[in-house]
């Protein structure tokens, strides 16, 4: 396919020609002519894409030319580095034409940034936690806003600030055009962007595995929090027949230490930690020492500042308790080798914020990890509850509420009193006369 497919206006199209871009890439070809032509969109494709370049020339194909002072789109990024290269891409894939771009930086002053933006604007790319305070202070004038863009939404979850960004898109007038990017979608995702789409177009785009390897058997347990993780590798653990030799990788020393903690408690002497950085701590210094003594089951690794390459030939469980480490750095450690075990079996846990993770590891290898139910026994731990994994348990589709269990008949009911049906049930409340104690 090539630019001549897309609904870009010439100026644009003369500077992908002098940057050597002729052909958009599949993200950029099943986007734009929907931005272009005024739809709501939902794009998901992995990384490197082109998702970002696509909400430039999207945005540069749809404004055209400057107009008016105040802005008419409105574009939202996880971080401070993104902007910077939205600026630098507006700067390139603009530069024949008169479109006003102005970012709100962190540690700019908000009546500086208010008095440039009172000049004349027709983009404005911002943090949600930049933008928020700066549009709540200054009321910057959105009502012209035309299109609201939200670029890298997943990255936005992780980092905490989609309270802020559901916030804002719902102050964008209803009638703006909405155009989401992101790498994965989950139900964070879903929650921030859900109440001012209208009928968007979903797009996903997927490509051909990177690399050819052969990896070990893997499943991906979908979990809440960290107690909840804490408590899915206790129950594990209890099953000793199963889970003889099992590495457990832990992104920083600090939580290492809890999970070492929590399953010696259980499985007292069987338990030891690579590198221990307290003395109290049973420890080895290598993996060796923990394969060959027969005693030892679990070993606990903390990747932070791990310098050692691990020999992982001869474990048979390798479990991810969380997946902040670099894509790459996991998927050598999944990789099979002549000494892996034919029964070899990698684990991940995954809350809503480390999917992205899991999804850019399959999408480099060309796998799909299945979704292992949570066994019996696991403690689903939760902001307002905490709930056993039973044998006929149901998990809620509600990512708020973990898991729910079928009522016993003699905890059911059929009825929902009202106010008024409990004053003429139960009487009014009657307030306890009497002299109040001071304490």
């Amino acid at each position: 396919m090539s630019l001549d497919s897309l609904k870009i206006n010439k100026q644009l199209k003369l500077a992908l020609n002098s940057k050597g871009i002729h052909h958009p890439t599949a993200v950029q070809a099943q986007t734009i002519n929907r931005i272009v032509g005024g739809h709501d969109v939902v794009a998901t494709a992995p990384e490197a894409t082109g998702k970002t370049t696509a909400v430039v020339m999207g945005v540069i194909s749809k404004l055209i030319y400057a107009k008016g002072d105040a802005p008419r789109a409105l574009i939202l990024v996880p971080t401070q580095e993104k902007v910077e290269d939205l600026v630098v891409l507006f700067e390139e894939l603009g530069v024949n034409t008169d479109l006003r771009v102005e970012t709100i930086r962190k540690g700019s002053n908000f009546d500086f940034m208010r008095d440039i933006l009172a000049e004349g604007v027709d983009v404005v790319i911002a943090t949600p936690e930049r933008l928020q305070p700066f549009y709540y202070k200054t009321g910057i004038n959105i009502t012209q806003i035309e299109i609201f863009v939200i670029d890298g939404a997943d990255h936005i979850t992780r980092l905490g600030t989609h309270t802020a960004t559901k916030q804002l898109g719902e102050n964008v007038p209803e009638k703006a055009q909405h155009v989401v990017f992101t790498e994965v979608i989950h139900p964070k995702v879903e929650h921030m962007i859900e109440d001012f789409l209208r009928f968007p177009a979903f797009i996903e785009v997927k490509v051909d595995k990177q690399v050819d390897l052969e990896i070990i058997d893997s499943l991906v347990y979908e979990v809440r929090n960290f107690k909840t993780k804490l408590n899915l590798i206790n129950v594990l653990a209890n099953d000793a027949l199963t889970y003889h030799k099992m590495l457990i990788f832990v992104n920083n020393k600090l939580n290492a230490s809890k999970v070492y903690k929590s399953l010696e408690k259980r499985n007292s002497g069987q338990v030891v930690l690579l590198n221990a950085p307290f003395f109290d701590q049973r420890s080895v210094s290598n993996l060796e020492d923990f394969k060959e003594e027969e005693y030892y089951r679990i070993c606990v690794v903390s990747t932070e500042d791990l310098e050692q390459t691990l020999d992982l030939g001869g474990v048979s469980h390798l479990i991810h308790f969380d997946l902040k480490d670099y894509k790459d750095t996991i998927i050598n450690r999944i990789v099979k080798q002549e000494n892996t075990l034919k029964d070899a079996l990698a684990l991940f846990f995954a809350t809503e914020n480390e999917v992205s993770t899991l999804r850019k590891i399959e999408q480099t290898v060309g796998i799909s990890i299945t979704i292992e139910e949570l066994p019996i026994g696991t403690i689903i731990e939760g902001e307002a509850e905490r709930v056993e994994v039973e044998e006929e348990s149901v998990l809620s589709d509600d990512p708020n509420k973990g898991a729910f269990h079928k009522k016993k008949e003699k905890n059911s009911k059929d009825y929902n009193y009202g106010i008024k049906d409990k004053v003429e049930k139960f009487g009014r409340y009657k307030k306890k006369k009497g002299k109040r104690k001071n304490k």
